[in-house]
This record gives structure tokens, C-alpha cells and sequence, in this order.
């Protein structure tokens, strides 16, 4: 059976949830319904989405609760990635009327949420007929934190382009979000993004031939960056913790990092419209960008900061 090969492969796929005001519920939707949904309609004028890692400290918890629930609710985004989620959090997040009234939740009583101190990643879908949940699916990358990458398949309408007939055409977007291992762990990192990059966003035949050109590129660059930063007393530390532990804040599991991964050529597979968000504990110029550009895919972050 498919479910069974999924749990061997480390995949739990998740169904959305909405919630039904006539029986006071969250409901799974149905993703074996056999009437075809309608195609998203009007197109989209933005799209927006917004991450945060919610910091699961109990210090003054319920009150940054509040403070961040009007935050999001303002932002009026169309997908919101969020990381360090614990059962209490989830339970203060789904009562929000914005979200019971606006939002599919990709968790909406914690089954997701893993390790001794349950914690983890979930996603709000907004419920809009421009945009639909095509699928759910919760993949296990390599971690000793109980870490998660949450990935969602999102039909949206988009403007149509000069020469396609219509008022809007339909494309798919993978958005993943992760929370990358804590602390000195940069071997463990590269292995996560190589599992995201590999396993977790779909490849697409139509770019393959961008996204290794792309990756070519700018993994040269990135391959001087790291080595340039390795040179530095305070680098080399940081990019040598293979035989070291990682303890204390957010770690779950403690004991020495994952054997640091093999250098491999860029990524043979090319991507669609794809998007990685989250809380990535790394800093530009660090040695896990080579990953990124191996992928061909671009940091938004420089660009964005200087809005």
C-alpha cells in the first residue's frame, strides 16, 4: 500500500483542516473526494507569505502569544510558516477567530509535533477560491532535534500571460518550510537541505536546464564563501563539529551531530515554483549556502531587507 512505502520512506502525508462552524469542529478535507475541485478563480495581485519561529520558551508565552496573533492577522498573508510550535501554542492558534474564520491548518491538534517536548512546523493556507491545497505532506530529514520539513502543493491563479487565452492560468507552487538543527551543527544542516533539495520539493522537467545552469554558477561562488569563511579562527570552529555535542536551548535529542556530508555536484534536478521558508540557523556566507546555490535556488532574504 502507498501509505505503507511513505512511512518507509519518512513521509506522513497530512490532509488540511478547516474549521466547520456548524459543528464546532475541525474537519480534515477529504483528499479522496471523487467530484474534481474547481479551478482557483480570479487570479492572485500578490502573494504573501509570512514565517516566524513562535520560540516555544514558556517566559511571558501567553502574552507574546497575543502580541504575534495580531501581527499575523493584520498581515492578511496567504500562507504562514510557522516554527516551535508546542501543543499549547496550537490550542491558543486555532480558537483565533482569524484563523477558524480565514485559514486551513496544516496540524490542528498536534499529531505533527514531535519529540519529548513536542514541538515542530505547521502551515495557514488561507481559504480563498484564488488558491488550493493540492497536498500535505510531513518528510523526516535527518536530525537529532526532533526537526521537521513541512511541505504543501498550492494551485493558484495567476494572471495570465500575453498569448494565454483566459483571465488567469493556473500554477502550482511547493512551498516548504523547515527549522534547521540548533547550534554548532553545520554538517547536520547540509544534510537537511540536501534531503529538502532532494527529496522533499518536487524537480520539474521544464527547469532542469535553468536550475543547473543556475547551480553551476553560483555554486562556484558559494564554494569561496565557505572557504573564505573556514580560513577565519571562529569559521573553522563552527565548520568542524563533527565530533562535537550539541546541548542546551531548543536541543532534543543532545549527543554528537551527523557525520558531515559528502560534496556532491549540483542538484540534477531542476525545480518549479518553489519556495523554502523558515528559521534556517545560518548565516550568509556560511558553508550550508553551498547547498542552496547546488540547488539553483536564489536567497530572497538581501533583497527583501532592504524594503
Amino acid at each position: 500500500p502507498s501509505y505503507v512505502k511513505d512511512q518507509e520512506s519518512g513521509i506522513q502525508k497530512l490532509s488540511p483542516k478547516w474549521y466547520n462552524a456548524e459543528t464546532c469542529r475541525w474537519t480534515s478535507v477529504d483528499p479522496s473526494s471523487s467530484s474534481p475541485p474547481p479551478p482557483p478563480s480570479p487570479p492572485l495581485s500578490r502573494f504573501r507569505v509570512v514565517t516566524f519561529n513562535v520560540w516555544f520558551e514558556k517566559l511571558h508565552q501567553r502574552a507574546r502569544a497575543r502580541h504575534m496573533f495580531r501581527l499575523l492577522a493584520a498581515q492578511q498573508a496567504d500562507v504562514i510558516a510557522l516554527q516551535e510550535v508546542t501543543p499549547t501554542f496550537l490550542m491558543w492558534l486555532r480558537d483565533e477567530a482569524w484563523v477558524r474564520d480565514t485559514y486551513f491548518l496544516s496540524d490542528s491538534v498536534g499529531t505533527t509535533l514531535r519529540g519529548s517536548f513536542a514541538y515542530g512546523v505547521i502551515f495557514l493556507v488561507r481559504r480563498a477560491a484564488s488558491l488550493r491545497v493540492e497536498s500535505l505532506a510531513l518528510p523526516t530529514p535527518p536530525s537529532l532535534m526532533s526537526r521537521a520539513a513541512l511541505k504543501a502543493t498550492i494551485a493558484l491563479a495567476v494572471p495570465h500571460v500575453e498569448g494565454v487565452p483566459g483571465p488567469s492560468e493556473e500554477v502550482n507552487l511547493d512551498i516548504a518550510t523547515a527549522h534547521l538543527e540548533s547550534l554548532a551543527a553545520t554538517a547536520t544542516r547540509r544534510h537537511q537541505l540536501q534531503h529538502i533539495f532532494g527529496c522533499v520539493l518536487e524537480s520539474d522537467e521544464e527547469s532542469r536546464e535553468r536550475a543547473d545552469a543556475g547551480g553551476a554558477a553560483a555554486e562556484a561562488e558559494a564554494e569561496k564563501l565557505a572557504e573564505a569563511k573556514a580560513e577565519t579562527p571562529a569559521a573553522a570552529a563552527a565548520a568542524n563539529t563533527c565530533t562535537g555535542s550539541s546541548s542546551g536551548g531548543d536541543d532534543d535529542g543532545g549527543g554528537s551531530e551527523l557525520e558531515p556530508p559528502p560534496l556532491r555536484q549540483h542538484y540534477t534536478s531542476g525545480y518549479g515554483h518553489s519556495l523554502l521558508v523558515g528559521d534556517m540557523n545560518f548565516d550568509e556566507g556560511a558553508p550550508e549556502e553551498v547547498e542552496i546555490a547546488r540547488a539553483g535556488f536564489s536567497d530572497l532574504w538581501p533583497s527583501l531587507a532592504l524594503h
